[in-house]
């Protein structure tokens, strides 16, 4: 008893997968890597920006320009979670990457 005939519509929904289609060569990877790179890209912007604006608010506040402790304090604590999240994705990113080296070896 084949799948197909008893589960028609569940067949029909799925992609078909040629067995003889090659593995992608790694040269067809670079769209992938540029979208990983533009997205790393962007994050880290983000993270330079919040940073920016935590010392901006920081500075604004010991010149006397702004009297919200709140804000001052609310801005640091997202810069330095922003940091610490940073720094534990480039973490995890090296130990992949060594990881990947030593399995090819």
């Amino acid at each position: 008893m084949q799948i197909s005939s008893s589960f028609p519509s569940l067949t029909a929904s799925l992609p078909s997968l040629s067995p003889t289609s090659p593995p992608p060569r790694p040269g067809s990877m670079s769209a992938a890597a540029d979208s990983f790179a533009a997205q790393l890209h962007e994050a880290l912007d983000g993270v330079n920006t919040t940073m920016e604006k935590a010392d901006r608010l920081e500075e604004q506040f010991i010149a006397g320009q702004t009297e919200s402790i709140h804000e001052v304090q609310i801005a640091g604590a997202r810069s330095d979670l922003a940091m610490k999240l940073t720094v534990t994705l480039a973490s995890k990113l090296a130990h992949c990457a060594t990881t990947m080296f030593q399995m090819q070896a």
